[in-house]
Order: structure tokens, then C-alpha cells, then sequence
């Protein structure tokens, strides 16, 4: 067998390994893991517990602080000295 014989065979044999390996544990991942119905659920169920108005704080607390990052993005002030308020 020649180097280049050796060669083209270390490589085919490295790359089928390669792909079996990926492979397979992409299809575990698929097989173990949840589904995204599933997943879709299971946010709704915590969602529900929590209770629409405590999401909705939790959105206006988000869209406060935006704001603030944008007006104090146009200000000198180094961000250490913002106020941020996350107080609900």
C-alpha cells in the first residue's frame, strides 16, 4: 500500500466516523429532547401559572427600561451613573 493509499484511506475512514458521529448524536438529540409542540405547551402551562398581570408588569418593566437605555444613550452621563428604576 502506498502513502497516498494510506492516506486517501485514513481520510475516508476519518470522515465516515465524522458523519456517523454527528449523526448519531443529532438523532439522539432529536429522539431525547422535547418537541417543539411540546415546548410550546409547557411555556403556555408556566405562562398561566405566573398569570397574565404579572407578564404584563414584567413587559412594562421591559419597554420602561428600553426607553431609558435609548434616552440615556443620547446623554454624556457614563453608564455607571444611570438610574435604571427596576423597581416594581
Amino acid at each position: 500500500m502506498t502513502k497516498f493509499q494510506r492516506f486517501l484511506s485514513f481520510t475516508l475512514k476519518s470522515t465516515l466516523a465524522w458523519v456517523v458521529f454527528v449523526g448519531g448524536g443529532y438523532q439522539l438529540m432529536k429522539s431525547i429532547g422535547p418537541s417543539e409542540e411540546e415546548l410550546k405547551r409547557k411555556i403556555n402551562e408556566q405562562r398561566a401559572k405566573r398569570g397574565e398581570k404579572e407578564w404584563q408588569v414584567d413587559t412594562d418593566i421591559y419597554k420602561k427600561q428600553i426607553q431609558m437605555i435609548i434616552e440615556n444613550s443620547k446623554g454624556d452621563k457614563p453608564v455607571w451613573d444611570v438610574q435604571w428604576g427596576t423597581k416594581k
